[in-house]
């Protein structure tokens, strides 16, 4: 910081890996990048993290005629399978079709030792579910979560830092 409340920021593009001659000599780019950043005020790490998510993949809208959406307001539409955190700090680090057996995987990364809560949503809830390794394979079931109201919580004490869930299973 030059001055409190004050950023000085230096940014270069080194070039030298490329190792395109065609144009000119070896070296660093001389041509003018954009460059952008995001710099905002957040009380946890894990806000921090979902802030720069948000940066790095912004959302993709598109208006579907009113005769598809056929969800109420404030419902998930039919495909929007998953889970929500309600409570904790956990980062989302992937949600993806499982490469091993069938279904999605859920990873999260547990920031504290606090529970994490998270709440299946409409259509995950009748789902079975499994915890998985980081290779995907099946975990014995003492960790299982605990099911209260539809939702179930996590925590770093007893499953780990890494947290992997499977559902959507046949």
């Amino acid at each position: 910081m030059v001055q409190p409340g004050q950023l000085q920021v230096l940014v270069a593009r080194d070039a030298r890996a490329e190792q395109c001659d065609i144009m000119g000599g070896n070296g660093s780019d001389p041509t003018v990048q954009r460059v952008e950043f995001r710099i905002d005020r957040v009380a946890t790490p894990a806000e921090g993290d979902r802030m720069a998510q948000f940066f790095n993949h912004p959302a993709i809208l598109a208006v579907a005629p009113p005769a598809i959406v056929a969800s109420p307001i404030g419902q998930s539409p039919p495909q929007a399978v998953g889970f929500d955190v309600l409570s904790g700090q956990a980062t989302i680090l992937a949600s993806k079709p499982a490469e091993r057996g069938n279904g999605r995987v859920l990873r999260l990364l547990l920031l504290d030792d606090q529970p994490v809560v998270l709440q299946p949503r409409q259509h995950a809830a009748a789902l079975p579910f499994v915890f998985v390794d980081l290779a995907e394979r099946d975990l014995a079931q003492p960790a299982a979560p605990i099911l209260k109201n539809g939702v179930f919580s996590v925590a770093r004490k007893t499953h780990g830092a890494i947290v992997g869930i499977r559902y959507g299973i046949d």
